[in-house]
């Protein structure tokens, strides 16, 4: 069974490649721009093409051409995933998938009523063929390993209403409502989305899935071409992954989390660069990994001690540092991220990620990219002392060695396998396990497909 689900987890993704076949002749037609994968995955927003580089065929863009005048654009972008601990972890041979379609569409207000700067911005996500175990980073023993599929347990769910407003001469805006802070201030640093997510984020920050949306804002503004200063908020809910998105209410709020972010990216520069400066405070109450109220290694119970998740930073950079002069020549980016928590019971004490990427394997094509990426996690003091409680050898630092690769089949159509070694995996998910988890090998593939430059 578990053979059969994994051939149909990858099956998946071979079909709607072939779906877009018809496409193969038209691939050399138009030369396409290098673009980040989460951003799309995000999709915040969605800007119509160019109509003189659109072959007749791309009914959607001509579509999106037609409406542009009168403030409306929209898109689709199509995502699947799936990964397998071919071996290690705890439970061995196990896969997880998620497949999703996202509907973006966006109201330039000026357009419409002539208000100034305003736009409204909607993203609908319906998920399809998808086999999302509740216990996969279990099955692994580290929850750090590739992208943790979110528990889809609905088929669709609202993932973006939001108003934004630019003010002072468009070097401040202004954006609030439903929505997901990742979209906003994680680093585009990385190639893949499936092993770039640092775990300061994840778990000390505590934002959910980009699945999900919550009552959140950000307020952005330009200091000037090169330095930007970003500042948000959003409710902690951990009701919203049960729900479409649609409920409103924040009864079932535990508390907020607040960023300030501060990047850099020099504009002049021949070499594309970035670097960023993240604090957080997140005001939501947990139990101490420790005195969790459960039961102690003797059967005895434990205190409940409740704190807010604390303080932390996170810093993370990319740089260009070599590059062919053509135009979508072949580059080299070095990149990396460094983040700590400021306090004993946080789930992470200290991550960091090193990396780099080969952009244009073939040349022309930018988004043909390979990379080797070393990922290191320190568990919390408080953490680390309920592993040790149950007498199981887990040390408190794992290691994440991948391999990144992405491939372009099609323009608009992208690969992104990749192949990860754990050493040392940290059991988060399993305190109560006697078992050390091996180390693991991990298979993923992720598909990104734009629908607007394919149909």
């Amino acid at each position: 069974m578990k053979n059969l689900a994994l051939l149909k987890s990858w099956g998946f993704l071979v079909v709607i490649c072939l779906a877009s076949f018809p496409s193969l002749t038209h691939a050399k037609e138009t030369k396409e721009q290098n673009f980040s994968v989460s951003q799309k995955l995000s999709a915040i927003h969605t800007q119509p093409s160019d109509s003189t580089d659109i072959p007749e065929y791309k009914f959607l863009s001509q579509i999106n051409n037609l409406i542009s005048p009168y403030g409306l654009t929209f898109g689709v972008i199509g995502f699947g995933g799936v990964v397998s601990n071919v071996a290690g972890g705890l439970e061995p041979r196990n896969s997880a998938n998620a497949n999703a379609l996202f509907f973006n569409v966006n109201a330039n207000l000026e357009k419409m009523i002539g208000w100034q700067g305003g736009q409204i911005h909607f993203q609908w996500g319906q998920y399809i063929f998808r086999n999302n175990v509740l216990g996969w980073d279990s099955q692994i023993g580290d929850m750090t390993l590739s992208y943790q599929h979110p528990h889809l347990i609905r088929s669709y769910a609202l993932q973006m209403l939001t108003y934004e407003q630019t003010l002072i001469k468009d070097t401040l805006t202004v954006e609030a409502g439903r929505t997901n802070l990742i979209r906003y201030f994680t680093p585009d640093i990385c190639t893949s989305i499936l092993t770039c997510f640092s775990n300061i984020w994840i778990y000390n920050i505590n934002i959910a899935p980009i699945t999900t949306s919550h009552w959140a804002g950000v307020i952005t503004y330009n200091i000037d071409k090169d330095w930007t200063l970003r500042m948000g908020a959003s409710e902690i809910n951990p009701s919203e992954g049960l729900t479409h998105g649609t409920q409103f209410s924040t009864k079932n709020a535990i508390g907020a989390t607040g960023i300030t972010q501060l990047a850099y990216s020099d504009k002049s520069s021949e070499y594309n660069n970035y670097y960023g400066l993240m604090a957080y405070y997140n005001g939501s109450t947990a139990p101490d990994p420790f005195y969790n109220g459960g039961l102690n290694v003797y059967g005895k119970p434990k205190p409940l001690i409740t704190h807010s998740r604390g303080t932390g930073v996170l810093a993370g950079f990319s740089q260009e540092i070599w590059k062919e002069r053509e135009k979508n020549g072949r580059a080299l980016s070095v990149y990396g991220t460094l983040g700590s928590g400021f306090e004993s019971y946080d789930l992470i004490a200290q991550d960091a990620i090193a990396g780099f990427t080969l952009n244009s394997l073939v040349p022309g094509i930018p988004d043909d990219k390979i990379g080797l990426q070393l990922h290191w996690s320190r568990a919390g003091k408080q953490q680390y002392r309920a592993f040790r409680e149950y007498g199981v050898d887990i040390k408190r630092s794992s290691y994440i060695l991948t391999l990144l690769t992405q491939f372009q089949v099609v323009p608009g159509v992208l690969f992104q396998p990749s192949v990860q070694y754990a050493f040392n995996p940290n059991n988060f998910t399993n305190l109560q396990s006697n078992r050390k988890p091996k180390n693991a090998v991990v298979i993923g593939m992720m598909m990104l497909i734009d629908f607007n430059k394919i149909f």
